[in-house]
């Protein structure tokens, strides 16, 4: 309630007008003047709020969260603060006792399909449980168009004390958040939880030595090219470039539609955010389109994975990490970083000359390993295998 009472002081100090308490069926049965600076307050949830009467708008339609429009056709408008959408707005509850996927997409959706609307979507504090994934993304049947949107939490996940705003999907097959053809998005500030909880159960000794075949639950989807993941960069693709139609997510095969352009996302950033309990936490192109550049992430926890928090994508785009902390996720930063990056490349198909494909391949993983400091066993190698731990201090680079 606290950054309510702090849109109210803003709105007497600001317009100077008394409020009328009103609820939303009110508002749309009234026949107000339509006088300049009139403001209602709706009492209701979810979409409580201050509305202002605006006399110049006579074509805006009624929406439930911008715009109500009154028996006698005035617009009001939402008193928005710091240019942000309310998910709760939209009807997302965030208490986890049902189902908060519908009202999350609506709200994603109508800042991707409204260019007037403010492009931040904020979550209050609570636990939005999602039973399908979300996807940030305009799908126009036969491909998609650019995307540009900002979901934010309460506060980075290093700094709980005004609450935190978590993600948990009851799903184990999928990605909790999917972007595709982004160009410029940026998700902060949030808790992506899910459901891959066999490394809670781990001791330290066990996730050093437990080979990668035994880092399973034989229960979350385990697949290269469709993991199931806590965000994925460009999920889908051209359907006729996978090797199988079990490689594509499950439920999802209408997004991957046959000859669709391979254009990826650029500028996709993810801020201060704590994602555990998948196989992967941030995926970079499980498929086959192509980035562009500025894919970065400064995630302050990643835990629980089975393999590394970020896999590269299938070019070499620039990608800037800042991971302050992997705690329970396979093998390390160290191995998996080069192994999951040659695991990539050889699941993919080729698309130009093998000597070509090949040298681009060892640049990539060279470059990976050398942020990572680590030494590679036999870097002309054709598979994950010829990468090897190191974990003795002088083997270090």
């Amino acid at each position: 309630m606290r950054p309510l009472r702090l849109l109210l002081i803003f709105v007497l100090l600001h317009y100077g007008a008394p409020l009328s308490a009103q609820t939303v069926s009110g508002l749309r049965k009234s026949t107000p003047a339509g006088v300049p600076g009139t403001l209602y307050y709706v009492t209701e949830s979810p979409q409580q709020g201050v509305f202002t009467v605006d006399p110049y708008d006579r074509t805006s339609p009624d929406d439930s969260v911008l715009t109500l429009v009154t028996a006698n056709g005035i617009r009001l408008k939402r008193v928005v603060e710091g240019k942000m959408l309310n998910v709760q707005w939209f009807g997302a509850v965030g208490k986890g006792s049902s189902d908060d996927a519908p009202a999350i997409q609506k709200a994603i959706n109508y800042i991707l399909h409204n260019g007037y609307a403010p492009r931040t979507l904020y979550f209050p504090p609570g636990l939005y449980r999602i039973d399908h994934p979300l996807l940030l993304a305009r799908f126009t049947g036969k491909g998609y168009a650019q995307t540009s949107i900002t979901l934010e939490g309460p506060a980075g996940s290093k700094d709980l004390g005004m609450g935190s705003a978590t993600i948990a999907p009851t799903f184990n097959n999928s990605f909790a958040i999917g972007v595709q053809l982004a160009k410029g998005v940026l998700i902060k500030d949030l808790i992506i939880r899910g459901k891959f909880t066999l490394p809670n159960s781990l001791n330290m000794v066990q996730v050093d030595t437990l080979a990668f075949t035994e880092w399973s639950d034989n229960s979350v989807r385990n697949n290269t090219m469709s993991p199931y993941a806590g965000v994925v960069i460009d999920p889908f693709s051209d359907s006729a470039a996978y090797p199988s139609s079990s490689d594509l997510y499950p439920g999802l095969h209408a997004y991957c539609p046959a000859g669709m352009t391979r254009s990826g996302s650029t500028d996709v950033r993810i801020e201060e955010c704590s994602i555990s309990n998948f196989i992967v936490g941030v995926m970079i192109t499980p498929s086959n389109q192509q980035n562009g550049s500025g894919i970065a992430y400064g995630v302050p926890s990643v835990s629980a994975m089975h393999s590394r928090p970020i896999i590269a994508s299938a070019n070499s785009c620039p990608i800037s990490s800042t991971v302050m902390s992997v705690m329970g996720s396979f093998l390390h930063a160290d191995r998996v970083r080069a192994k999951q990056v040659f695991l990539l490349f050889e699941k993919l198909p080729q698309r130009r000359p093998r000597q070509h494909a090949f040298h681009r391949r060892r640049r990539l993983v060279q470059a990976t390993v050398q942020r990572a400091k680590v030494r590679t066993v036999n870097p002309q190698g054709a598979g994950p295998d010829t990468m090897r731990r190191i974990t003795h201090p002088h083997h270090v680079q």
